[in-house]
């Protein structure tokens, strides 16, 4: 299991937050009471990328320097688009980072949020965009 823990400004982060969060963890019942045999903890000081309001006009001159110098900056952290960045977002931004570095097609879960978060998909729009839609759509 991974778990991610935000760090508060205020100093409220617990003292022991692998313990802190075990504990959290037992309590909602995600663990039961067996011993854990292993736990890795890392801070990273700037771990969250903060969107703004002008955030998609930075990534329109960002992303195609990047690309220009040959990195598809995508996922979670490498994309800062929250709103299509859940694991499955993620792992099909690099699918499709790959596919249009390879094969020179159009990439469509980064660029097109608003499509492959639609509940109701058109035919069209499917064989535009590829079957993921299918996959990351209720």
């Amino acid at each position: 299991m991974l778990f991610e823990i935000a760090e508060s400004v205020d100093g409220l982060t617990p003292e022991d937050p692998v313990a802190a969060t075990l504990e959290n963890a037992r309590r909602v019942g995600l663990i039961d009471d067996s011993p854990v045999v292993s736990t890795w903890h890392r801070r990273l000081a700037y771990g969250y990328p903060i969107p703004c309001l002008e955030r998609d006009e930075v990534l329109d001159r960002v992303q195609p320097w990047l690309e220009s110098h040959g990195i598809f900056s995508r996922g979670r952290f490498g994309g800062w688009k929250y709103e299509v960045a859940n694991k499955g977002h993620s792992l099909m931004q690099g699918v499709k980072a790959a596919d249009r570095a390879l094969f020179q097609v159009e990439e469509s879960t980064y660029p097109h949020p608003e499509l492959v978060n639609r509940q109701k998909m058109n035919h069209k729009a499917l064989r535009r965009y590829g079957a993921e839609c299918v996959t990351l759509v209720r």
